[in-house]
């Protein structure tokens, strides 16, 4: 097996393979006027997860924790980290196809 790296944007891409691991460092509104954008941007990521990359393993870097409930999913684990100052969570999902979990 190889390990590729790549960025993409996981609204736009399908699943390389039936099994994986994803790891993205998500956006979490630091910056001023972004709240909007995540409140619509987070629901997709869900839906995008449990749609393209059933069989996957997803690890989500953010601060914000009340936002990852837009997404509709459930973390298997929460690792507390920081960012800088920021309190920041790395959570990891066990994708599993058109579900909530």
């Amino acid at each position: 097996e190889c390990v590729e790296l790549k960025q993409a944007n996981v609204l736009e891409i399908a699943a390389p393979a039936d099994h994986g691991v994803l790891v993205a460092n998500l956006p979490y509104g630091e910056r001023m006027g972004e709240l909007d954008e995540l409140l619509a941007l987070y629901p997709k990521l869900g839906d995008a997860l449990k749609q393209k990359f059933g069989g996957w393993t997803a690890y989500l870097f953010t601060a914000d924790r009340a936002i990852l409930k837009k997404m509709r999913l459930s973390p298997s684990k929460r690792t507390p980290l920081f960012n800088g100052a920021i309190e920041c969570r790395l959570l990891e999902y066990k994708i599993v196809s058109g579900s909530n979990r």
